[in-house]
């Protein structure tokens, strides 16, 4: 389980009650990664939602088979893996960390239970969840500008 203190600092459940935090923190649990692990990859159910702890993880997309752009990389408190808590429940980019990280992970299932049921975490949580797609989304549009003005940019 991980602390409400330790969500607390994150920019998704800030503004939650210690109560509400203490629900959240409930479907929370902490792992580590070694550099270059794949948390999760494009396409894949989406079963849990990461903030991360310590470290750094890219996010990366697969135009076209083979061809891996990284869209952008995540820090401390940021969060991916947010399609566990949307509809279709795929994930939309492929995470690698690109140093040994530490995330917290939240049961999707879990967290979108809560959601239904406490309409104020839900509010919170949606609303930052837009923000960090929409921000998603332009990062992508960059990559992929980036892309066909300059092939070798990807992998």
């Amino acid at each position: 389980m991980v602390t409400i203190e330790r969500l607390r600092e994150t920019e998704i459940f800030h503004s939650l009650s210690d109560e509400e935090l203490g629900m959240v923190s409930a479907v929370c649990q902490s792992r580590a990664y070694d550099s270059g692990s794949i948390i999760c990859r494009e396409g894949e159910e989406s079963t849990d939602i990461y903030l991360v702890d310590d470290g750094a993880v890219n996010c990366e997309i697969e135009p076209l088979p083979n061809q891996h752009v990284a869209v952008c990389t995540r820090t401390k408190n940021c969060v991916f893996g947010w399609s566990a808590l949307l509809p279709p429940h795929r994930y939309t980019a492929t995470a690698r960390t690109t140093q040994k990280t530490k995330v917290i992970v939240a049961n999707g299932g879990q967290l979108r239970k809560i959601c239904e049921t406490h309409p104020h975490i839900c509010s919170v949580v949606m609303e930052h969840i837009v923000r960090v797609v929409d921000m998603q989304l332009r990062d992508t549009r960059q990559a992929l500008l980036q892309c066909i003005h300059d092939p070798t940019k990807t992998s």
